[in-house]
């Protein structure tokens, strides 16, 4: 096989793997969430995440993240950035909080759902799947997601294998 060959034939095992993650690439903001009710046979709004900041981002070669907010939660009075990230300081503030500011901060901060993942697109089934790294429920880190997704202009369609419920993310200039 000469170099020209082998040239041609890495150029095309590399283009069919990122065609796959590629057509997927870019960051989509949430526009809405919704769930399948099966008596009704009727799409329903879901508020995770209504009128929140969330984002899912595709970087195009394997790589994605996802963070689905609710509304107000970026506006949350919490600590500056070194106070939240540092273990010394933050294990004795929480310790020391009253439940009337506990109880808040708690309902706040598990409204917020992120998780970072390896993907990978199947486009014959229409199935992306994202091998989860890590997230904010602990249950989860080290799982696999599946979504069935459809593009419709700048529209991406993430449903639930089981039909039961679908995000829909709109790309982001």
């Amino acid at each position: 096989m000469g170099v020209s060959s082998l040239i041609v034939l890495t150029a095309i095992g590399c283009s069919d793997t990122k065609t796959g993650n590629s057509l997927l690439a870019g960051m989509y903001k949430l526009s809405q969430i919704e769930n399948f009710d099966t008596t009704t046979k009727q799409w329903r709004g879901d508020d995770l995440g209504k009128d929140g900041d969330s984002y899912i981002l595709y970087d195009g070669v394997g790589h994605m993240a996802v963070h689905i907010s609710s509304k107000g939660y970026k506006d949350f009075t919490w600590l500056p950035e070194r106070q939240a990230t540092s273990k010394e300081f933050l294990e004795p503030y929480i310790d020391s909080m009253p439940s009337e500011q506990l109880r808040p901060a708690l309902k706040e901060f598990t409204s917020s759902f992120v998780y970072t993942a390896n993907y990978s697109v199947d486009n014959d089934s229409g199935i992306v799947t994202h091998n989860r790294l890590s997230s904010s429920v602990p249950s989860v880190w080290g799982t696999q997601a599946k979504r069935r997704f459809s593009i419709s202009g700048d529209t991406v369609v993430l449903t639930f294998l089981d039909g039961t419920k679908r995000l829909k993310w709109i790309k982001q200039p």
